[in-house]
């Protein structure tokens, strides 16, 4: 099991991950780089230590990227407009696949060629979130006593679900339920989802593996997130994960951003983004 807590005046967290109950080693990573405002969950894929790399390789590489991405952030901060928005996702996406180049390159030198990891990275500033990822690991808002679910599963199930093939009831035992369409490694570039939330006060966000979102449905992981205590909150998170059954490898980091804007000036935000997409195309 390892674990990290901290506060600042800009944020808290507490990150933790654990082996689980049926698996000999543990294939996730997490970085939890608080003073760079960069988060991130790794679930790696291949066996005989080869997911354990792959995920410690993907969570160095955006440690290593961490100096610009706060760059980035800062520069959000101080103009908040779709340039510099734009310019932090489009890092986090270079930083995916520069990972992926890494991951598939050692796969290639060791032999280990299969060995992948899914991704799942936050990074907070300037009252926003910034998300990227690939595979099945899961980010999450926790907004106004909700659980919002921030992105979409690149998984067999997942699509077999949306072309209407499959129930959701079905997914949830189907032999292909741990299948993922994406990975980190697999390829030396990577497609990638990336994502943009302005935050309000009293926002949680919520990164995991499926060791988590697999085993804990979402009312209890609601419950047990909005706990006042966020070292409490995500204890509680992989000690439900265990009770249910532990099958997986579980990590989860739980982060409350401090300084957010008020409900009504992320709405004035929005509308004035919605004003520079309406007149971009216009010649002046």
């Amino acid at each position: 099991m390892r674990a990290a807590t901290a506060g600042s005046s800009m944020l808290k967290f507490h990150a933790r991950t654990d082996v689980g109950l049926k698996r000999k080693h543990n294939e996730d990573s997490l970085l939890a780089a608080e003073e760079f405002g960069v988060f991130v969950v790794a679930d790696g894929v291949g066996g005989r230590k080869a997911g354990e790399l792959a995920s410690a390789i993907t969570v160095n590489t955006f440690q290593s990227y961490a100096p610009q991405i706060k760059a980035a952030l800062d520069a959000f901060a101080s103009n908040t407009g779709r340039d510099s928005r734009n310019a932090v996702l489009q890092l986090l996406d270079q930083a995916a696949n520069a990972a992926s180049r890494r991951v598939y390159e050692a796969a290639t030198a060791t032999g280990r060629q299969g060995m992948t990891t899914t991704l799942v990275a936050a990074v907070i500033g300037g009252g926003a979130a910034f998300v990227v990822h690939v595979g099945d690991s899961r980010a999450y808002l926790v907004r106004e006593g909700e659980l919002r679910q921030l992105t979409e599963d690149h998984s067999m199930v997942n699509e077999l679900i949306r072309t209407g093939a499959m129930t959701r009831e079905d997914a949830a035992t189907s032999r292909y339920r741990n299948v993922i369409t994406r990975a980190v490694g697999l390829y030396p570039n990577v497609r990638t989802d990336t994502l943009h939330v302005e935050l309000i006060d009293g926002d949680r966000l919520l990164l995991c593996s499926d060791g988590l979102s697999d085993m804990v449905e979402p009312q209890e992981t609601l419950e047990l997130i909005l706990q006042p205590n966020l070292t409490h909150a995500v204890d509680s998170l992989i000690q439900s994960a265990l009770d249910h059954g532990g099958r997986d490898n579980v990590t989860v980091i739980a982060i409350e951003p401090e300084a957010v804007l008020e409900a009504e000036a992320v709405a004035a935000r929005a509308k004035a983004m919605e004003s520079l997409f309406l007149f971009e195309d216009l010649p002046f």
